[in-house]
């Protein structure tokens, strides 16, 4: 008798459309449907959860322990590039403390800019001594650690390419720090880095003191074997240039000795 059924239906992300019965006929149109509905409430609803900005978090402390070997701190840790890098502590507390982001993907990439990492430790009630160091961190021109514990003043640490040898932790040419404190507190770590030029990674790992040190001779004492073998092999290199004044010869003689230069004097195990 003329009557019209409509039928409303959404494509899966193309649009929105109409079946029609009309006549004994049944039409289909897109776009628009007459009642001025672009797309159906839920879509819209999506779509504003999507473009809406994202709320403040705040990143719960860590419970040290480092009982069953090194801790991942990435979890528990947040970041915010330094387009100056010349943030100081106060400036990063006071200006920017609300722009830092969890740390989802430790990767910065290739790089040469500074990055500010913020998180908090919670103490067990038999607090054990720590090094915090970088994964990867042989990839920093500089690393400055502003530890604050509860109730006293700052200590800061600094490594990297830029810092002499005898004020790195260690002596290593990788961004290490110390960190101890009390029973059942809170120490709050800030740390300041900056590329190199090659990749940057934002990953720290928490372990026990001694661990740490014997791992790190033991990477020493690999070190210098390697460097051994390498100045083995340059040396009969030399004296196959002795004997047949290939220029060859000599030029690999040149590439061990600057690769050998590189890892021992530039890594800190001259002085280790």
């Amino acid at each position: 008798g003329g009557a019209c059924a409509r039928v409303h239906w959404a494509y899966m992300g193309s649009g929105v459309g109409t079946w029609r019965v009309q006549g004994g006929r049944l039409t289909e149109t897109v776009g628009r449907t007459p009642c001025g509905q672009s797309l159906p409430w839920i879509a819209l609803a999506a779509l504003a959860l999507a473009l809406a900005p994202a709320s403040a978090h705040a990143l719960e402390p860590m419970d040290v322990d480092v009982r069953q070997g090194p801790q991942s701190l990435l979890q528990g840790s947040e970041y915010l590039a330094d387009p100056t890098g010349a943030w100081s502590l106060e400036e990063v507390r006071r200006e920017h403390a609300q722009k830092f982001e969890p740390v989802r993907d430790p990767n910065m990439g290739f790089t040469e800019g500074s990055y500010w990492m913020h998180l908090t430790l919670r103490w067990p009630e038999r607090p054990v001594p720590l090094t915090i160091a970088f994964v990867l961190g042989r990839n920093l021109r500089s690393a400055h650690a502003h530890i604050l514990h509860e109730g006293q003043p700052a200590v800061v640490h600094r490594s990297g390419w830029d810092v002499p040898l005898s004020e790195r932790y260690l002596g290593a040419g990788h961004a290490a720090f110390p960190c101890q404190g009390s029973p059942n507190t809170l120490t709050e770590v800030w740390i300041r880095v900056q590329g190199d030029g090659r990749p940057l990674h934002l990953n720290l790992e928490a372990h026990g003191r001694g661990s740490y040190e014997q791992k790190q001779i033991k990477a020493t004492s690999v070190n210098w074997l390697f460097a051994g073998a390498m100045l083995m092999l340059a040396l009969y290199q030399g004296v196959q240039f002795l004997g047949s004044r290939d220029r060859a010869a000599l030029f690999f003689v040149a590439v061990v000795l600057n690769q050998v230069a590189a890892d021992v004097i530039g890594g800190g195990h001259l002085q280790q």
